[in-house]
């Protein structure tokens, strides 16, 4: 229903219409949401084979620790099998992000001083960088 604007005549939106704007913006909105984490998924869980001196990055949207940054490569050191798991995680149960969440690749990089850095990583998160 559109209701008329006595004083000058331009149709105003009612309480119903912006309402149902508001529900197919939701709509889309959920709509794009759910082929995001399909997206991301599938990249999560597609499988690289890494080994020692291979040049590796973060996948899109994938980084969940401080270092190495985004686009920043970084270095194989080692593939770790089995993986490690870290224990302080594990103490903060399962509502941590980091629970029981498998370190299996040692990556190397250069922090901003040049210094030679190692971490243990999550080789799900990553890609190789491409030559």
């Amino acid at each position: 229903m559109i209701m008329k604007d006595v004083a000058n005549g331009d149709e105003c939106r009612t309480q119903q219409t912006f309402a149902e704007e508001m529900q197919l913006l939701a709509e889309k909105q959920f709509a794009y949401n759910v082929a995001n984490l399909r997206k991301r998924l599938n990249s999560f869980i597609e499988e690289n084979k890494f080994a020692p001196g291979q040049i590796v990055v973060w996948k899109e949207a994938m980084r969940n620790r401080s270092r190495p940054d985004n686009g920043q490569p970084a270095i194989v050191v080692e593939v770790l099998d089995p993986p490690l798991v870290n224990p302080s995680a594990a103490e903060k149960g399962s509502s941590s992000p980091y629970f029981n969440e498998p370190l299996d690749l040692i990556i190397g990089i250069l922090d901003e001083d040049g210094d030679w850095l190692t971490y243990h990583m999550d080789s799900r998160r990553f890609r190789p960088l491409e030559d």
